[in-house]
């Protein structure tokens, strides 16, 4: 339906919604990867008819237990009960008819073919990984990605753009484990990255604390993929890109409220947070105090 999907295509959620639909919250308002789409939706009771996905679709039931009838090979209707959790897949291709009983909620996250294309060789050595329709599924991990990804959806995202590449990889790769209970036995074994080049990484992250920088950014620097600088990275700090550049920031803050007396807001842009408020909210999770009464400690 869809040859590629990006931020600035239409939606998806009028195709695989079970019933009639609303959109709550869009990727395509926000700094997405391009070959992501991502919503969370209302539907009422109805019926989604068979049709064709140019897309792999991971989503997630945020209802209270709903009653569907999914059509089987058969032709026929068989009820299924779907928890608040659960989780169904959905491969690029036919998506079958589906009613539901009542109002649910709901949030999917589609990858261009490419994009998995591309997941599967990095991840998992190449193997190619048979996809088909899974549904009701429940996974701890899985819950948590889509947790943090709604949170950033409603707050607009502001921790930055690679928060956001680490949160839709972690869940490509994760979905893509459930397709094949041992794919992650294809994964190869990963090494810590060479002392010169994550010198190199760290220079560029506190070269940035002000600014967006993406995980693409780092690969590149690096000459690996993005799974396998990932990886790498991982390996050598025990956190992501994203945990270490956000030390950095906290880090730096801690020293401009010490050594100067510069507004918190002026700090704040320094540090590369979106507002004043941001900075306090994410100083006060790590610290344990604002960055205000930091300040009137010292």
């Amino acid at each position: 339906m869809f040859q590629t999907i990006t931020a600035s295509h239409e939606s998806l959620t009028p195709v695989i919604s079970p019933g009639p639909s609303r959109v709550l919250f869009s990727s395509r308002e926000i700094d997405f990867p391009e070959p992501v789409l991502m919503e969370r939706y209302l539907c009422e009771a109805g019926e989604r008819v068979e049709a064709q996905l140019d897309a792999h679709i991971v989503s997630m039931h945020l209802a209270r237990s709903t009653v569907f009838e999914q059509r089987t090979p058969l032709g026929q209707f068989r009820n299924i009960v779907k928890s608040e959790g659960a989780i169904t897949l959905f491969p690029a291709g036919r998506i079958t008819e589906v009613k539901v009983k009542g109002p649910a909620e709901f949030v999917y996250c589609a990858f261009a073919p490419e994009y998995i294309q591309q997941v599967m060789e990095e991840e998992f050595s190449g193997r190619a990984i048979p996809l088909h329709i899974r549904t009701n599924l429940h996974d701890i991990r899985l819950r948590q990605l889509f947790e943090r990804l709604i949170a950033l959806l409603q707050s607009g995202a502001p921790s930055g753009r690679l928060y956001v590449d680490s949160l839709t990889h972690e869940l490509a790769v994760r979905s893509l484990e459930l397709h094949a209970e041992r794919a992650a036995a294809y994964r190869e074994k990963i090494s810590a990255l060479p002392p010169y080049i994550f010198r190199r990484v760290a220079e560029m992250l506190r070269a940035n604390l002000h600014a967006r920088i993406r995980l693409a950014d780092l690969a590149e620097l690096c000459g690996y993929s993005r799974a396998h600088f990932l990886r790498m990275f991982q390996v050598t700090t025990g956190v992501t890109p994203y945990e270490y550049h956000m030390q950095m920031r906290i880090q730096h803050a801690m020293t401009l409220l010490t050594s100067s007396a510069s507004p918190l807001i002026d700090i704040a842009a320094a540090c590369g947070f979106s507002s004043q408020s941001h900075l306090a909210s994410v100083f006060r999770k790590r610290i344990g105090t604002t960055p205000s009464e930091f300040r009137r400690q010292l």
